[in-house]
């Protein structure tokens, strides 16, 4: 919220490193990685950047700024909407989404590059109905289901590459300042990083 920063006399952040700024303790919310794959990917795409130490370091000090740990990934951007808190640390569609009838909020892409997912959808084996379950599957994978989210509001990008705008631009465009994610990696990481979080008592 550009206004609450400027109360704050304190500008946009624009990096990972301009959220430790002394002046946005408590004015900075995001979720629990524990409720959260939102916070998750947070908490890893730090790991990506600096390392398993030097990525603890990093994000107990985001903490230490944080305002409140939210339950969801999208509630962070509300808070924000609301005006309760200046910052929110979510995905961006989340943001855009929450822009619809307010003004003042702007949405930045840390410089020293971020992390994302791409949302997926599976049937289990043994699920109790999974003629329901595989035409949910056949929707989700369909353009109307890809498209879904735009005509809400949510800009997130379709994964068919048949399909305008889809994220291989966003994957492979020059100058991305995306960071690579080995699901394999991602997985392995979770329980030893959210297990830290837990341990460390941040959302307590």
């Amino acid at each position: 919220d550009t206004a609450h920063l400027a109360r704050l006399g304190v500008a946009v952040p624009r990096s990972w490193e301009d959220l430790l700024d002394p002046g946005l303790r408590g004015m900075v919310v995001t979720s629990s990685p524990r409720t959260s794959g939102t916070a998750y990917t947070l908490m890893f795409t730090q790991y990506q950047r600096l390392g398993r130490g030097a990525a603890e370091d990093y994000l107990r000090s985001l903490y230490g700024q944080v305002q409140q740990f939210t339950r969801s990934g999208t509630a962070p951007a509300r808070t924000v909407a609301s005006g309760e808190a200046a910052v929110a640390v979510t995905f961006a569609p989340y943001c855009t989404s929450d822009q619809q009838g307010t003004t003042g909020l702007e949405v930045t892409l840390p410089s020293d590059g971020t992390g994302y997912e791409v949302g997926a959808v599976a049937l289990l084996a043994g699920a109790p109905h999974p003629t329901q379950a595989r035409r949910y599957i056949d929707y989700a994978v369909s353009e109307r289901g890809q498209t879904a989210c735009r005509r809400v509001g949510i800009h997130q990008l379709p994964t068919d590459t048949r399909l305008p705008d889809d994220i291989t631009g966003l994957l492979e465009g020059p100058g991305s300042d995306l960071l690579p994610s080995d699901v394999h990696e991602r997985n392995r990481m979770r329980d030893p990083l959210v297990g830290w979080f837990t341990q460390e008592g941040f959302d307590a």
